[in-house]
């Protein structure tokens, strides 16, 4: 009671007799009364694996793809959903096809908010997880998400014997082996997050009762990492789709010229588009498939473009003026046993080749064709060479010129003014692949003959195969 009373007396010195109120003033600061109460410790979670002898004891070293489906209430508003797991030895989450998360600690319960990965209806969870070693040894999974909605009691989706799991991706699915309740050996009881944050929809809930806008918000789905200097604000922004977007993208950034830096091919230029209002600058963006790169503000923006904003688009837009659909001279390397020269009457997979030599190939082919210039061409346009979809890597090389590296989408190089001529380019494209399908290969022909070395195997005859090589369709685009 004394203790009550000494409560109530500093309240009324800060806020005076006012009724209760969920958020109240401390100086500069503000303390915020939260409904939030931390998840209990995973009650109904069960450890899983796939179906073996004793996986708990030993398991298979190999990676099996979990899987489970749970319908959301549509009827309700989701204000918060967790997702759990812990696995022997990692895993990875995906969470209605985008991979959300994951851990190699089997002694931490990792937690990751995946509310706006929801929606009303089914929703897919897979889980991928490896055991891995030299030998047969534990291997197990155990979680669970919860789901907490604005009204009822929290939904829990858990692991256990409903669940289902394929020994490769898109498999055929099987009943999964329950093995124990958490707490069982080898494992034991495994510890929380140690996280001491609540779950961001309750701060940013809490930030715009203040008015606070949001440092970043896109109508796509977009990442974003803000660093602040001393004399501005440096925004790091990805798209996170397997497809282009375009999108206006509003930063919590004002009185600075916007300017967009592209880490992949160093290129640096200020962004005309631009809206400002309320403290917030609005960006037209558009990115390729995970495309990421720097908006900049740094230097103090004249106001008569705040006034009247130029209105030009802050990218090209290119359009495809030829196809190359010609025949290709392709030269592996013949120390790999794979052909010195080679014709493909059109771009196609390695792994797909009747020719074990091609199909299991690892390291660097040099394709090589010629091709007249598209028509119209103009000296004074801009023009790229897109290569479409490589697997993994290409240098590109233009009438003897060399264009550069491309590694990612959109795998498109710029073509310098003049460098086009209208008959007879010569185009050489230098494509490397992974070593997978080597490491595959190996495993068909004796040890004494194999062509690897590695101290572990982790592929197996079985293994899928990487698509490799030059695929395209390779084209000209022109931007206009």
């Amino acid at each position: 009671p004394r203790s009550d009373a000494e409560v109530v007396s500093l309240a009324k010195q800060l806020w005076g007799s006012a009724p209760y109120a969920p958020s109240r003033k401390v100086g500069k600061g503000r303390v915020v009364y939260s409904a939030f109460k931390p998840l209990p410790p995973l009650q109904t979670a069960k450890w899983i694996w796939a179906s073996g002898d004793r996986p708990a004891q030993a398991a298979p070293v190999e990676t099996v793809y979990f899987s489970k489906s749970f319908e959301v209430d549509g009827n309700k508003k989701v204000t918060s959903a967790i997702a759990r797991f812990a696995a022997d030895n990692n895993y990875e989450l995906t969470v209605n096809g985008k991979q959300f998360g994951g851990g190699y600690d089997f002694h931490i319960v990792d937690e990751v908010d995946i509310t706006s990965l929801l929606k009303p209806g089914r929703n897919e969870v897979l889980v991928k997880a490896s055991n891995i070693g030299d030998a047969p040894n534990p291997a197990g999974l155990v979680g669970e998400i919860s789901v907490s909605y604005n009204a009822g009691p929290r939904q829990v989706v858990a692991t256990g014997a409903d669940w289902s799991v394929a020994r490769a991706p898109g498999g055929d699915q099987e009943k999964v082996q329950e093995l124990g309740a958490l707490g069982m050996g080898p494992w034991g009881n495994i510890g929380g997050s140690e996280s001491i944050y609540v779950p961001y929809g309750e701060t940013a809930n809490v930030l715009k009762g203040m008015g606070v806008a949001p440092d970043f918000s896109s109508v796509e789905p977009m990442r974003y990492i803000h660093r602040r200097l001393s004399d501005g604000d440096i925004y790091y922004v990805g798209n996170t789709e397997n497809r282009s977007i375009t999108t206006p993208a509003t930063f919590r950034a004002a009185g600075r010229q916007p300017e967009w830096w592209n880490p992949v091919t160093g290129e640096s230029k200020v962004l005309t588009n631009f809206k400002v209002a309320n403290g917030l600058t609005t960006i037209p963006l558009q990115l390729a498939n995970y495309e990421s790169g720097f908006v900049i503000f740094r230097k103090p923006l004249p106001a008569k473009a705040v006034a009247k904003p130029v209105i030009t688009p802050n990218f090209p837009t290119y359009r495809t003026v030829k196809t190359l659909s010609q025949p290709w001279k392709v030269a592996f390397d013949p120390k790999w046993e794979a052909p010195a020269s080679i014709t493909f009457p059109k771009l196609t997979d390695w792994s797909q080749n009747s020719d074990p030599a091609i199909k299991y190939y690892s390291g660097k082919a040099v394709y090589k064709t010629s091709f007249d210039a598209p028509a119209g061409l103009t000296k004074t346009g801009k023009y790229a060479l897109s290569l479409g979809v490589v697997k993994n890597m290409a240098s590109v090389k233009l009438n003897g010129r060399d264009l550069g590296v491309v590694w990612c989408d959109p795998w498109q190089a710029s073509i310098p003014a003049g460098l086009l001529k209208p008959t007879g380019n010569q185009l050489e494209v230098t494509v490397a692949n992974l070593w997978i399908n080597r490491l595959i290969g190996d495993e068909f022909i004796p040890d004494s003959q194999r062509k690897t070395e590695t101290t572990y195997r982790p592929y197996r005859k079985e293994s899928p195969l990487q698509p490799s090589g030059l695929l395209g369709p390779v084209t000209i685009k022109k931007s206009s």
